[in-house]
């Protein structure tokens, strides 16, 4: 139904470092976790229609420019609604996610949720604290600590003016890094 459609909500989903490469020979690696191992083993749920971006990216990539950048390519290459674009982000893609929000705002993200995400402690929360936002992390995890997950949801509660919409946080007790 993409073709006939006129716009589709997009995400673009941050892999995590077990997944870095080249975009080409090592593009294997993004069917690994999160949305992009969904999508190749055919358990996303056709009902919730979106475009889904996975950039793959060394850790010398991840920059706000070139996060800004790719949403400027999706924007103008697909049919994607701009009021509906979202990003996600698992544990090393957190890097992507946060240095793009802390640059440029949250004003063209819908949402945002990152799971086990690493957080770069910019503390410039309050940039991007418009957009709602619900972490996930593992209370086990020994990665990427559940810091990296509280401390932004602590500091956007504490912006003024306060969020629109309040973060949520869950923590899922017992569990290790791959919350996803």
């Amino acid at each position: 139904g993409y073709a006939s459609a006129t716009k589709t909500p997009l995400i673009i989903a941050f892999h995590g470092d077990g997944q870095r490469g080249n975009g080409t020979s090592d593009l294997e690696l993004i069917k690994g976790d999160g949305l992009p191992a969904q999508i190749a083993s055919d358990t996303w749920d056709p009902k919730h229609r979106f475009i889904v971006l996975a950039p793959q990216m060394t850790s010398d990539q991840r920059t706000a420019v070139n996060v800004r950048d790719f949403l400027a390519f999706a924007m103008s290459t697909y049919k994607v609604d701009p009021q509906r674009v979202y990003l996600t982000a698992l544990s090393g893609g957190g890097g992507a996610l946060y240095r793009y929000l802390e640059a440029y705002g949250g004003a063209r993200i819908a949402a945002i949720v990152p799971i086990s995400a690493v957080y770069t402690f910019e503390q410039r929360t309050c940039m991007w604290s418009d957009v709602p936002v619900w972490f996930f992390h593992g209370a086990s995890d020994t990665t990427v600590t559940p810091g990296n997950s509280n401390v932004p949801f602590t500091d956007i509660q504490k912006c003024a003016p306060p969020p629109g919409v309040a973060p949520r946080f869950t923590e899922y007790t017992g569990v290790g890094h791959n919350a996803w």
